[in-house]
């Protein structure tokens, strides 16, 4: 008789993380970095490639909201270092900002900002009205 993997415990005691999860997305990204598949015979009903379809789509999502908060976090730090904001809260820089108050390695800071600089004036910078497009 084969027995039921998940009453065996291989659900519970193999694929779910012991302790609570990670808030930070380098933590789940780190998590998920220890998931193993199921083998075949594990889960006989799983259907593998929707499944994978599902969990591509959700790491996508992941992925450009972390570009997004990189991208916002990059334009707060290029407004805050224009106009001697900085020097008035008591730091010396972009990167003294992001080491102390943001935990952000020196390069880390300087490069959000100078992207979104970069960013504030490529091509795509302006908001198109309907009648350019």
């Amino acid at each position: 008789m084969v027995e039921d993997p998940v009453s065996a415990g291989a659900i519970g005691g193999r694929y779910q993380p012991a302790g609570p999860l990670p808030s930070d997305l380098d933590g789940i990204t780190e998590l998920a970095r220890t998931l193993e598949p199921p083998a075949p015979y594990e889960l006989p009903g799983l259907m593998r490639e929707e499944a994978a379809y599902l969990l591509d789509g959700l790491l996508v999502r992941v992925a450009h909201a972390r570009g997004a908060l990189d991208v916002a976090m990059g334009e707060l730090l290029a407004d805050l270092d224009s106009g001697g904001r900085l020097i008035a809260l008591g730091y010396s820089g972009i990167a003294d900002y992001g080491r102390e108050v943001l935990g952000l390695k020196d390069s880390t800071a300087r490069n959000f900002a100078r992207l979104a600089r970069a960013r504030a004036s490529g091509p795509c910078s302006e908001p198109r009205s309907g009648a350019e497009r």
